[in-house]
């Protein structure tokens, strides 16, 4: 999947930061997303391609469900997100980063 360094939601602009590892204390983290300025999606690297896609589209779940005060709970983000990726994997779609 192509990940973009920006992503438009909206009004809003989020930084995408693919990075090795994300710790929130002790525990390792798959992804992160801050709604505040700056907004930032940080991605982890260091579990694969296909943790890596998955878990750029659970991030980009999440930023859609903030905007829209959408109030899914996290199993319902993980299962969107896994359901998403099945379905662009099993049909040779990718996500292409367009310029306008």
């Amino acid at each position: 999947m192509n990940i973009p360094e920006e992503l438009k939601v909206g009004p809003h602009i989020y930084h995408v930061e693919l990075r090795h590892d994300i710790k929130a204390g002790s525990k390792e983290l798959y992804g992160h997303v801050s709604y505040y300025e700056p907004r930032v999606i940080q991605i982890a690297t260091k579990f694969g391609d296909k943790i890596k896609d998955m878990s750029f589209l659970h991030e980009l779940i999440h930023a859609v469900c903030d905007l829209f005060e959408l109030d899914l709970q996290e199993r319902q983000v993980s299962l969107l997100a896994k359901g998403l990726y099945m379905v662009l994997e099993d049909n040779g779609l990718e996500i292409i980063n367009t310029v306008k």
